[in-house]
């Protein structure tokens, strides 16, 4: 079996179930056993139904040449709520009689004997299969415990028809009761044929929207072909013979396949070569033909853009696509002339820098270097020889060139411009914008700006934040090793370094909570003068384990005096305790620090030699 299939099917027995046999016994309800799949009784306090559940050809945005039709409203109950009771989906069909069948199972609650529980039996119920016409709206299923439900709607020369599976047991909710387990349906199933037609694509698609955004993407998706939209659930295309879509099934886990995507572009071009960009000894105008002739290439592709055919309610959204593109090819063709202008040398002196320092950076991030982990003892090369072949992914190359004017020209219109890089995880981001930044620090020390901050990095709080964190230090590490090593580079005397995280760049930790600083929010701030001064209030004393297994503190001599004798509410002999003492505080406040006890702790281990100590102090009294 394919092992990512694999993956799938027990993701789905666990999920959706059942995880054994066909009449598995379970130990734990099953609605906390199984989290998809599963239909609830009916609850009227959380009645909710869509108003439509196919998307409104009359809608407003929608395409002139649209058919004049008035769909009606089509509910579905309880398809989003908390607890649903139902899952269904909607289609375009050119069919008068569809066929629907569905499958579900239910678990019976078993007493066990005395002192032991419950347990639940799984009941599988019969899968039904029905040919229902427009005649029909409701046919009862599955042994009366549920119903499915269908509602056609007229447009142009077909029908929407919506289906829905609904759970037919009701539900109160009063006082706060919990719907039974025997009233639940569980791994439920729906799958719909037309009869006597075929599945056509979705009308909504034609809906227009008036947001750009949502024209564009439109545009670029429109190869993208829906024949049916899920309620509550997702929508599985089952293809026939001929290739067209024969059934229709509700899926409850969701899949899809994501294609692998690599950059595409000139990759045999020779500027993309990181040796062949850091070599000094390229005259500066056979680097400025490599340059041209590597832009000139995302040139042709735009003039190849403008040629492909696009339908007519997506020309805007095109035309706005193709004025970016251009935009961005404009920007590379000006930063290679600004790279290679002889009136401006020590832009490209900072960019071979910068191109050096990538390449120490690659290689001491190879897996036979700081790439895995290994034991110390374990030799690693100090200086390695850098590979000669190391290449950059063409959009790296071009995102350096597009960022190039509004980085070396502070008065450049660019500087108001943010650029993102938008490509999948893996695809080369991160050594995109540290080509930029390694650029950007070389440049300010050869024209004598100063160190300083010269990159800002915010990271998310992801797993991928140690890992931007190593490759960005080991850029910095390269560029100072540039730095000590040729002082010909012009890279000045101040250390290049990577400060840590400043305040506010990362979501802070929040403060614990402790019980000395709980303590003095609760004594009223006229006798906080009372508490003991001698004593640290912000925490508990740490406690260690004895020989036991229990956890209490460490003994000092002070501590086996009784607890009268170092009170931590200290009252003068003309004050009385203060009224603000409850019957169950002077326990907290009087107890010394090791022996006080934390009401909010709990553990029996851990409060057994505060019990002990009390009994003894009992004796003593």
């Amino acid at each position: 079996m394919d092992p990512r299939q694999e993956l799938v099917d027990y993701l789905t027995r666990q999920l959706v179930g059942p995880a054994g046999d066909e009449d598995e016994v379970l130990d734990a309800p099953p609605d906390r056993q199984y989290l998809m799949g599963t239909l609830y009784p009916q609850q009227a306090d959380l009645q909710r139904q869509l108003a439509l559940a196919a998307d409104d050809p009359e809608a407003p945005g929608a395409e002139e040449d649209a058919p004049d039709v008035s769909p009606a409203a089509d509910p579905v109950p309880e398809t989003n709520s908390w607890l649903p009771a139902s899952l269904g989906l909607s289609f375009y069909t050119d069919a008068v009689r569809i066929e629907v069948s569905c499958t579900a199972a239910r678990y019976e609650t078993q007493r066990n004997e005395s002192g032991r529980g419950r347990r639940w039996q799984r009941v599988p119920l019969p899968s039904e299969t029905h040919t229902i016409g427009p005649d029909r709206k409701e046919v009862f299923v599955l042994d009366g415990r549920a119903k499915v439900q269908v509602t056609r709607r007229s447009y142009g020369a077909g029908t929407l028809i919506t289906v829905a599976l609904i759970n037919e047991k009701h539900h109160d909710g009063s006082g706060g009761k919990a719907p039974s387990w025997d009233d639940m349906l569980f791994q439920c199933g729906l799958t719909v044929r037309p009869a006597d037609g075929s599945v056509l694509p979705d009308p909504s698609v034609r809906l227009a929207s008036r947001d750009p955004e949502e024209r564009e993407l439109r545009l670029q998706y429109r190869h993208v072909v829906t024949h049916a939209v899920g309620h509550g659930c997702a929508v599985r295309e089952e293809g026939g013979e001929d290739g067209a879509v024969a059934a229709l099934a509700c899926e409850v886990l969701p899949r899809a396949e994501v294609p692998a995507i690599r950059a595409g572009g000139p990759l045999d071009a020779p500027a993309l070569t990181l040796s062949h960009l850091a070599d000094p000894t390229v005259d500066r105008n056979q680097l400025r033909e490599e340059l041209a002739e590597f832009a000139a290439s995302y040139h042709a592709w735009y003039v190849g853009q403008r040629s492909v055919k696009v339908p007519a309610w997506g020309r805007e959204a095109a035309e706005r696509n193709l004025d970016r593109v251009r935009q961005a090819v404009t920007r590379i063709e000006a930063g290679v002339r600004t790279l290679c202008d002889p009136g401006r040398p020590e832009l490209l002196d900072a960019f071979r820098i910068a191109q050096r320092a990538m390449l120490l950076q690659m290689r001491h991030s190879a897996p036979d270097q700081a790439g895995e982990r290994r034991h110390r003892s374990d030799p690693v090369a100090l200086d390695p020889p850098v590979d000669p072949d190391a290449t950059w992914r063409p959009f790296q190359l071009a995102f350096f060139l597009l960022a190039l004017d509004g980085v070396a020209d502070p008065g450049h219109r660019d500087r108001g411009t943010t650029d993102l890089i938008w490509f999948p995880t893996g695809g080369g981001k991160t050594e995109a914008y540290l080509l930029l930044a390694a650029f950007t620090i070389a440049l300010r020390r050869i024209r004598g700006e100063g160190g300083g901050t010269a990159v800002l990095s915010r990271y998310t709080l992801s797993l991928l934040t140690t890992q931007q964190f190593q490759r960005a230090a080991t850029t910095i590490c390269a560029l100072e090793h540039l730095r000590r090593t040729e002082p010909g580079l012009g890279l000045g005397d101040e250390p290049i370094t990577r400060p840590g995280p400043l305040p506010g760049l990362l979501p802070a930790r929040p403060p614990r909570r402790r019980l000395g600083d709980s303590l003095r929010r609760r004594v009223p701030a006229p006798h906080r003068d009372q508490l003991d001064p001698h004593r640290d209030h912000r925490r508990p004393r740490p406690l260690h384990r004895t020989g036991r297994g229990r956890r209490q503190p460490p003994q000092h001599p002070r501590d086996r005096l009784p607890r009268r004798t170092l009170p931590h509410w200290r009252p003068s002999a003309r004050d009385t305790p203060p009224q603000w003492l409850s019957a169950r505080d002077p326990p907290l406040l009087r107890q010394s620090g090791p022996r006080r006890r934390h009401r909010h702790r709990g553990d029996p281990a851990a409060e057994a030699p505060h019990r002990r100590h009390r009994q003894l102090t009992a004796h003593r009294g």
